[in-house]
């Protein structure tokens, strides 16, 4: 497997991992159960059935380090990283997008980043990720 696109694909779900932290850390009350709208075809499709939003938030990070443990085996992966890229990670980073937009109406927004001053740190998968080195105000 190519080190760089492993390494590359490695500091993207390092960076899920800090960004979803953010948005899914200190949620309201009864956030999990929010809708903006009426279901389209993909939340009416669920492989896992969903469970509370604290489960939800472990799962999350459990795949996360699910993805990061198939790129430490030097087995080929199934798909070329780029597609992994493509597909699956870009849509994760649509989908934290959403849940961000979803905690700004319902009254409880993240602050702003800047994002390439951040602690990411490949590995660190976790919920507990370092603090905002620099915030917009």
């Amino acid at each position: 497997m190519d080190e760089a696109a492993r390494a590359l694909t490695g500091h993207a779900i390092a960076t899920l991992a800090y960004r979803g932290a953010r948005i899914l850390r200190d949620a309201p009350a009864g956030f999990g159960g929010m809708r903006a709208g009426a279901p389209d075809w993909r939340t009416a499709w669920q492989a896992v059935p969903a469970g509370g939003w604290d489960d939800e938030c472990r799962r999350f990070h459990a795949g996360l380090f699910e993805v990061d443990r198939a790129l430490l085996d030097d087995a080929e992966p199934t798909l070329p990283l780029e597609r992994v890229f493509q597909g699956p990670i870009s849509d994760a980073f649509t989908h934290l997008g959403r849940l961000a937009l979803l905690r700004r109406l319902a009254g409880a927004p993240i602050r702003g980043e800047v994002m390439v001053l951040s602690d990411v740190v490949p590995g660190k998968l976790g919920p507990e990720q370092t603090p905002p080195v620099r915030e917009f105000r």
